[in-house]
């Protein structure tokens, strides 16, 4: 837990000289701090698929009335977004049972 990218908010690398693009810059990599993880990146079709999914786990359950529906690490907000988009277009009834989407996120 007190190492990695949640942890320290860098990436592991090895630091050396950045390629900035300009000649004689040797500057360290403080630059590249932060990535996009691969769902974000291919918002929204991961958040229609897992839209999707949710859907069928609610009839699975019976299709109670009202759910919560919790993100942890939702940084941007995009994922939520893209989902509760995507349930409104396609899964009314879901959408409409969405008593509250929640994201606990961690970073300023």
């Amino acid at each position: 837990p007190d190492f990695g990218y949640y942890s320290t908010g860098r990436i592991l690398h090895a630091d050396g000289p950045a390629d900035t693009g300009v000649p004689g810059d040797n500057t360290s990599q403080d630059w590249f701090n932060s990535y996009t993880t691969l769902p974000m990146a291919l918002s929204p079709h991961f958040a229609h698929a897992l839209c999707d999914r949710l859907v069928s786990m609610w009839h699975s359950m019976g299709q109670p009335p009202h759910i919560y529906l919790v993100e942890f690490g939702g940084g941007t907000g995009m994922l939520a977004r893209d989902v509760l988009r995507h349930s409104r277009q396609l899964h009314a009834e879901f959408y409409n049972s969405v008593a509250r989407y929640i994201i606990g996120e961690r970073s300023k």
